[in-house]
């Protein structure tokens, strides 16, 4: 359903679309040869610390995050943190500033 999604979002005549991924995206092949194609894909990146940091506080059930916090989210690194590379036309570090500072980077950067 994920691709299927983001194949109707990105192949629609939209002039400009925010589309906000979930983490496992990356995974398929033609996702990210999509993504490639059709976007400029923004890599909001953290620290991984944080990142626990952020989640533990957060009441939102993620089964991928169940157990250990720091220890899931390293082996999700791990797998994943590659194809994340491969995919993103810009990395933003989001570990110190607000979603304000966020959107500012990211319109620089795409200006």
């Amino acid at each position: 359903r994920e691709a299927d999604a983001l194949a109707r979002l990105l192949d629609a005549d939209e002039p400009v679309l925010v589309v906000a991924c979930g983490g496992g995206v990356v995974l398929d092949d033609a996702n990210r040869a999509l993504l490639d194609r059709r976007a400029t894909t923004v890599l909001l990146d953290v620290d991984l610390d944080v990142l626990a940091g952020r989640l533990a506080t957060t009441t939102a059930h993620r089964p991928l995050l169940e157990g250990d916090l720091g220890e899931r989210l390293a082996t999700l690194h791990d797998e994943r943190g590659r194809l994340y590379d491969l995919a993103a036309h810009l990395r933003v570090d989001t570990g110190d500033i607000g979603p304000d500072e966020v959107v500012e980077r990211i319109v620089a950067a795409l200006a």
